[in-house]
């Protein structure tokens, strides 16, 4: 049904574009009534003749003149008012056109010829396709046809203003012989997938079953077969109403999916099809992703629905982002999900005619190296009043006026950033259908450095000029691609209570690391989604409380990806508790020492209860005493003897307790480290002694048999007073040792 009302729609074009073509053909001829001058004013090597009728001619009387030629000429066809022939012998043609001139009821008789369009190179059509004549942007000879509604006219324009189409495909079909499939996500209103110029354009889920009701492939989104339509919540793609007046499906006029489906065509419109234009990129593997956030009526959309058709072209592989939208404010969601993607984004710098340097449009103004900004320019190479421009914020132009595509069930003219983006975009598809590992910021850096210059747009953009097709295609050798997946290594520690994973990695291929994500698990590299699952990893290490295996998971931006599995292995021992070989009794309080030993996670906790208890009584936050060791070493000083629990518990929640007695010992001995000193006036001794055994508590005490000679304190320190001999006892209990010192 399409095809037909198409081919009446063509038709109908068809006697337009002769009418209005008639303005600016040349015939090659001239007056009928200087037959000689007529004869030899061009070469015409065809066998008709076609003769005008003066006005009231009967039938009878022409069928009487021309039976006068009947052995060498024969009727083709009649028309109001006109006669085509054909002459039996081609080599009379002149002579037979010029005799018929001079019949007294005939205007004109001259041969049927070809007509030209007057263009500047008389250049033939970029394709077959039948409104081949108004694609400027890809070929402009000097002027093109222009289609508005049921009106045409042909519109004068600079020659060479285009972006080399026909001179790249040529270039591109002798340099790429293995072209590999590149994937364009159209993030817009729909895309009319039953367009029989973009039908066969479209990409399509091949892990998806349609119209199953199921995810097939497990990505979070039933039906998937094309895209998503992420304004409505569902897989239509494209929304249509039946056009009584067209016989055909039209775009939906409450949800319209045109804006959309002319940058498709702009893209990869079929070409050489004999039926409406050629996409730029039609004579490469190209697929088109079809993901909706826009209510066409309106233009309607919003930023949560952009970064989830981000986040779904990014994790289905796509390769080019066609962004034909923008706004004033500024979104730091959108700016992170366009940094996290691999994807080359093509966006549009705005309609308003302002500068993007001052009153920035978003994403365009976002500045990423994976962001090609892009105003529009005429026919003429000029920027119009509503273009949109900025030396430092925007980065090149492409045609955007009078630019003819597909809409949805036909074909129509759009204006506007949004047409210049997919000029760009088809290039760039052209650079990732030619080689692997190609990343965006290579891509646009050639995109850049291949422009054809116009100096129109010098002090308005940051590259003045706009791409060139033919200048990309010999420019493939050139591009900066990466291969080497990213090196990931994973290491393991304890912070607290929590077990620290430490990420070491680096991208060696140049095109940059992109994202790290981790999950719980032994996983595929297939669940990260390339990129988009996961938990997302900021710095160089990560906390977790669990262990178990981890998958690590990073990318680059030429779509390596590195997958590695780390078994993190918790702490398990619990903290050792020592307790000193020494325990003193001093003026009313026993005093030991212990240490506190965990080598994994450390020590978090040190309690302290009387008597003999087990792990299960320190467990509640109010039973024992809190201690408080100092570099995991615990000075205790407890007056009253008895039975004592040490708790210790470490980061990981391990416990360990310790249990230990104090009691009176009597002692046995006293050993000092010296009987005798000499010590001059003023100096000062501390009296070392071993006290045997060493647990004995009886309370030591110092005294000396002549104070002014040296004297002694409570703790054993003697100091020298004046010259003389003075004895020093040290006595624990009912023992005693004798240190004698010399004053000299």
């Amino acid at each position: 049904m399409f095809k037909r009302n198409f081919q009446r729609a063509a038709a109908i074009f068809l006697t337009l574009f002769c009418l209005t073509s008639l303005l600016s053909l040349s015939f090659s001829s001239r007056s009928q009534k200087d037959p000689e001058e007529n004869s030899s004013s061009c070469v015409y090597d065809g066998d008709e003749i076609i003769i005008l009728w003066k006005d009231g001619t009967y039938t009878a009387v022409q069928n009487n003149v021309l039976s006068a030629y009947a052995d060498r000429l024969a009727v083709i066809e009649n028309f109001d008012g006109g006669t085509l022939c054909r002459v039996s012998n081609p080599e009379d043609l002149v002579s037979i056109s010029n005799a018929l001139s001079y019949e007294s009821c005939i205007e004109v008789a001259e041969p049927n010829y070809e007509l030209l369009l007057m263009t500047t190179s008389q250049a033939p059509a970029v394709s077959n396709d039948y409104f081949s004549y108004s694609q400027w942007s890809l070929h402009n000879t000097g002027s093109y046809i222009r289609i508005a509604g049921s009106s045409t006219g042909i519109m004068n324009s600079a020659a060479d203003i285009d972006i080399d189409a026909p001179e790249g495909w040529t270039a591109y079909e002798d340099s790429v012989t293995a072209p590999k499939e590149v994937i364009i996500a159209v993030i817009d209103t729909g895309i009319d997938y039953q367009h029989p110029d973009l039908q066969n354009c479209m990409w399509i889920n091949d892990e998806e079953i349609p119209n199953d009701g199921i995810d097939n492939d497990g990505n979070g989104y039933i039906d998937d077969v094309y895209g998503w339509d992420y304004f409505n919540d569902d897989n239509t793609i494209c929304h249509y109403e039946y056009s009584e007046r067209l016989n055909a499906n039209v775009a939906l006029q409450t949800d319209n999916d045109n804006h959309g489906t002319h940058i498709a065509g702009i893209i990869a419109a079929t070409i050489n099809n004999t039926i409406g234009i050629a996409g730029i990129a039609s004579d490469m593997p190209v697929k088109l992703m079809s993901l909706k956030i826009h209510n066409g009526v309106d233009g309607k959309g919003t930023v949560e629905n952009a970064v989830k058709a981000i986040k779904y072209a990014t994790m289905m592989g796509a390769d080019i982002c066609n962004m034909s939208w923008g706004t004033s404010i500024y979104s730091a969601a959108l700016e992170t999900a366009m940094k996290e993607s691999d994807m080359l984004f093509v966006v549009a710098a705005g309609n308003g005619g302002t500068n993007n340097d001052k009153l920035p449009v978003y994403p365009a103004s976002f500045g990423l190296d994976n962001v090609i900004s892009t105003t529009f320019i005429d026919a003429n190479g000029s920027l119009t009043q509503e273009s949109n421009y900025g030396v430092s914020s925007v980065d090149i132009a492409a045609p955007g006026t009078d630019i003819f595509s597909t809409v949805v069930g036909s074909y129509s003219m759009m204006s506007g950033s949004s047409m210049a983006v997919p000029h760009v975009v088809a290039v760039a598809a052209m650079f990732y259908s030619a080689v692997d590992g190609l990343y965006p910021s290579s891509a646009k850096e050639m995109i850049l450095a291949t422009l054809k210059p116009l100096d129109s747009l010098n002090d308005y953009v940051k590259y003045p000029g706009i791409p060139s097709l033919y200048n990309a295609v010999m420019a493939i050798e050139q591009l900066k691609t990466d291969n080497e997946a990213p090196s990931l290594k994973i290491s393991s520690d304890f912070n607290s209570e929590y077990l620290r994973l430490i990420i070491e990695s680096d991208d060696t291929g140049g095109s940059g690391l992109r994202i790290m994500k981790y999950a719980y698990g032994t996983k595929t590299m297939r669940a990260f989604r390339h990129g988009t699952a996961g938990v997302t990893i900021t710095g160089s290490s990560i906390d977790v409380l669990k262990a178990g295996t981890y998958t690590f998971y990073a990318s680059d931006y030429a779509g390596n990806e590195t997958l590695v599995a780390y078994v993190l292995s918790d702490d398990t021992v619990p903290p050792s508790i020592t307790p000193s070989s020494m325990i003193k009794y001093d003026y009313g309080q026993f005093s030991l020492l212990f240490r506190f030993d965990d080598l994994e996670s450390g020590v978090k906790q040190v309690k302290l209860l009387p008597g003999e208890h087990s792990i299960a009584d320190f467990l509640s936050a109010d039973s024992g005493t809190v201690m408080k060791p100092t570099d995991n070493r615990l000075f205790l000083r407890l007056e009253d003897p008895g039975t004592y629990t040490l708790y210790a518990s470490d980061y990981r929640g391990n416990k360990a307790v310790y249990v230990f007695e104090l009691k009176f010992t009597a002692t046995e001995s006293i050993q000092l480290s010296k009987k005798s000193i000499k010590l001059p006036s003023g100096a000062g001794y501390l009296i070392e002694a071993v006290t045997i055994p060493v647990s004995a508590t009886d309370t030591a005490s110092f005294t000396s048999s002549d104070e002014t000679v040296a004297s002694v304190n409570r703790w054993g320190y003697v100091t020298a007073i004046s010259k003389g001999t003075a004895t020093i006892t040290v006595k624990r209990g009912n023992v005693s040792a004798l240190l004698k010192v010399t004053v000299p």
